[in-house]
């Protein structure tokens, strides 16, 4: 009896498009079958999955057969924090990623996800897991883009605060010169790669530690709402910029004499000096006190 015989519903399967339209990169085999299994257990459990493991492969001298520093301990620590950004706005932000094992292979850190709360088989409910599938690859995927040759702009869309973890993680593999290289085992078979080597580790300290500073004098018109002698800085809620728009080094006679103050509209020339990073993002800026329109000449418009 031939295996067709033996099981029928054998004759109304089709081979699964992401084998067949995959491109010849040799991306896995291993993911393959792992979404093959999971194939045959969803006609029988349409809602099952994996268990999301992450492994963490630290590369360098410092872990050599196997060998893995107290010092490395910090990067598992920091990647939690990028995924944790990553997934911001979401009820998962402060997820705890928990130690599963150790490997050798240089060293392999093993991670999985702690249930945020209590849940049958001490798992993610499936859109919690897929909340975290898709932070996790988001991560992984600004690791590639360090890698490449993107240009600075591209990363210009990403939130700050993700960015400054990145940076964090850079800089930490940095010290102990190590390289990075992530696998993500996802629930329904998929596997995500990156890596984070010192070409990427590079990048990212140019692209988010060094400040571009740029100085322009700009006109602020508005009413003032406040006046503060000691700190020497009024606060004029300005159409032009949409809101209140503090200005600092005032001399303070103005201020005593009345001159600025709270209720009274200004119309005054200011020095704006502005500090960004390379990547676009603005991270900070600071308007001073110059004088009136009158009493300069170079201003910017």
């Amino acid at each position: 009896m031939s295996i067709v015989e033996r099981f029928p519903r054998i004759r109304d399967r089709s081979t699964p498009s992401w084998i067949t339209d995959a491109a010849d990169d040799d991306s896995d085999l291993v993911e393959v079958a792992r979404r093959s299994l999971l194939d045959a257990v969803h006609e029988l459990s349409p809602q099952a999955g994996y268990p999301y493991q992450l492994d963490l492969r630290l590369v360098g001298e410092a872990t050599r057969n196997g060998r893995l520093p107290t010092d490395a301990m910090v990067i598992a620590n920091r990647f939690q924090q990028e995924v944790r950004e990553a997934l911001v706005g979401s009820e998962l932000r402060d997820i705890q990623l928990d130690w599963c094992g150790i490997s050798e292979g240089s060293a392999v850190l093993h991670l999985m996800p702690r249930p945020h709360a209590a849940a049958e088989n001490d798992e993610l409910d499936l859109a919690g897991i897929d909340h975290f599938e898709a932070a996790v690859a988001h991560v992984l995927a600004v690791h590639d883009r360090l890698e490449g040759d993107e240009p600075d702009a591209a990363f210009g869309g990403e939130r700050g605060a993700l960015l400054d973890r990145v940076r964090q993680m850079a800089d930490s593999l940095s010290e102990q010169a190590l390289a990075l290289e992530v696998t993500a085992h996802g629930s329904q078979g998929k596997i995500y790669s990156s890596t984070l080597s010192q070409r990427g580790q590079r990048r990212a300290h140019e692209l988010f530690s060094k400040v571009l500073r740029e100085t322009k004098n700009e006109r602020v018109t508005g009413l003032i709402v406040s006046a503060d002698i000691e700190a020497r800085a009024i606060t004029i809620r300005s159409a032009k910029h949409r809101g209140k728009v503090e200005v600092l080094d005032i001399p303070q006679q103005l201020i005593a004499d009345g001159e600025l103050r709270a209720g009274v509209e200004a119309d005054v020339i200011v020095e704006l000096v502005t500090d960004s990073d390379r990547a676009g993002r603005q991270r900070s800026s600071r308007r001073s006190w110059i004088g009136y329109p009158g009493e300069q000449t170079a201003l910017d418009v």
